[in-house]
């Protein structure tokens, strides 16, 4: 009789206290990686110091789930957004880029442009690298609970409680997507943000944004470009979720690909070397968890998912 397959390893989750945060090396003032961020600013200085020097990359690009509101998120805000962190001056950031407006940004001349964008742009990025077009690429991945406290407490002077920083950090995992929709329930006003917040207006709050989960599971599937993800990478999406039942940070990869046969879901093929750029998407776009910031390997970069991890609530809705 043919063998059986091999089982995966089941190891017993254990949900910690409070849920674990990336390990991401960040400016103490940014939010995208820093070492990405010095690679984009170090560029956009040499272009300033040579401007029709060699340039080792296409363009710079900074992507996020994190695009609405337009002018109050990590990407385009003139308070400390990335043209900001790098010290840009170049044609401002100032609306999401598709990639036919960026192949026809790029057609135009020779200037290394920061290109700005969502999913879609990401995409485009990263598949551009698969064929030698390379960029100084960076993406916003899941925030700290102090990245959280700074975005709404330094740059929209909001005053919050501790318990308040843990409820954003638990019902948003710091997922951008997550955080954007959160934060345009804290900050309805874009002009006008609260200076703090009481308990009944906090309840409300977390309230509304928890119903909206749905909706953002809907959005991920047929929502804008900047947004919406492709087949596979849904796919991929509800495989990480499902091995994560019983792996850890180091079965997480083996389950997924030696051992996947054992989950008895052929409707999801077993993930390959041909999965690598949609899995980094995934990790660059913070709807998967990294065990460090290095998603070259995305495979080996990849961390089970928490049982309380809000990402959980979004598959379930695919």
């Amino acid at each position: 009789e043919p063998a059986e397959p091999a089982k995966p390893v089941i190891i017993p989750q254990i949900v910690e206290a409070e849920p674990s945060e990336p390990e991401v090396r960040v400016d103490p003032k940014g939010f995208f990686p820093l070492d990405e961020v010095e690679i984009l600013a170090v560029q956009a200085a040499r272009v300033r110091r040579n401007a029709h020097g060699k340039r080792a990359f296409r363009a710079l690009v900074a992507t996020s789930h994190w695009l609405t509101p337009w002018d109050q998120n990590p990407v385009f805000y003139t308070g400390g957004g990335i043209a900001h962190e790098i010290d840009y001056e170049g044609r401002p950031a100032l609306a999401s880029t598709s990639p036919s407006d960026a192949e026809e940004l790029l057609a135009a001349g020779d200037d290394l442009h920061l290109l700005t964008g969502g999913a879609d742009l990401l995409r485009w990025s990263l598949e551009g690298a698969e064929s030698g077009q390379s960029d100084a690429l960076t993406s916003l991945r899941r925030l700290s609970s102090d990245q959280l406290r700074r975005w709404f407490s330094d740059v929209f002077k909001i005053e919050l409680s501790k318990p308040q920083v843990q409820d954003m950090y638990r019902l948003t995992y710091g997922i951008p997507l997550f955080v954007g929709e959160l934060h345009k329930r804290v900050v309805p006003l874009h002009d006008t943000p609260p200076t703090w917040l009481g308990f009944a207006i906090w309840t409300q709050i977390m309230q509304a944004y928890e119903t909206q989960l749905p909706s953002l599971a809907q959005e991920l599937k047929d929502g804008l470009d900047s947004v919406r993800l492709t087949e596979r990478e849904l796919e991929l999406l509800q495989m990480v979720v499902l091995a994560s039942d019983n792996s850890t940070d180091e079965t997480l990869a083996t389950n997924l690909t030696e051992h996947w046969s054992t989950y008895e879901r052929p409707d999801l093929a077993v993930v390959t070397g041909e999965d690598e750029t949609s899995l980094r998407l995934l990790l660059m776009l913070g709807l998967l968890p990294a065990k460090n910031g290095n998603v070259a390997h995305p495979l080996k970069a990849l961390a089970a998912v928490q049982a309380e991890d809000p990402i959980r609530e979004i598959v379930k809705h695919l």
